[in-house]
């Protein structure tokens, strides 16, 4: 029998000390002062609550400068996950729906307040009876009013889902 092809495993025996004694050369980053944005600051997006051509339309939600910003955002990638906590690099930003200081959102999302409306006027999110907890991606053969009605009802449910992701955190 020949041994050409075959080969032998040596297990390989690693431990903290080879690292620790290891010598490694850290290389010092400039401090970085007066940035506007504080790349500590976590930024989710929702599910999409809305599919066309490609795109996925979604919320981003992110917090800034003792705010909370929501906007409505266009990316052009599908095999996004859930809750990413690091920017898109495609995204398109819609518009901003809505920018609320700090603690003042939060107690909106804790509440299940509909972060898009002002404080003093907001309310509980409820989704529609109609169209329930289910979103509906495909709305090209809804008449106008039920189209309509089916978005927002998808923009509630995507809402409601973040803000139970940002609580249970």
């Amino acid at each position: 029998m020949s041994n050409q092809g075959s080969f032998s495993i040596e297990p390989l025996e690693l431990n903290d000390n080879i690292f620790l004694d290891s010598e490694v050369d850290f290389v010092e980053l400039p401090e970085i002062e007066n940035m506007d944005v504080d790349i500590s600051s976590p930024v989710y997006y929702s599910y999409p609550y809305y599919v066309f051509n490609g795109c996925d339309y979604q919320y981003k939600l992110s917090f800034e400068n003792g705010f909370l910003k929501l906007e409505e955002v266009k990316t052009n990638d599908s095999e996004l996950s859930l809750h990413i906590s690091s920017e898109i690099d495609n995204e398109k930003s819609i518009c901003i729906v809505k920018e609320h200081e700090l603690e003042q959102g939060l107690q909106m999302i804790e509440k299940q307040y509909d972060i898009r409306e002002d404080y003093e006027n907001s309310h509980k999110i409820e989704t529609d009876p109609k169209w329930g907890d289910i979103l509906q991606l495909d709305i090209s053969k809804f008449n106008k009013t039920d189209a309509s009605s089916a978005l927002e009802n998808n923009k509630k449910i995507v809402l409601l889902d973040l803000y139970n992701y940002i609580c249970n955190q």
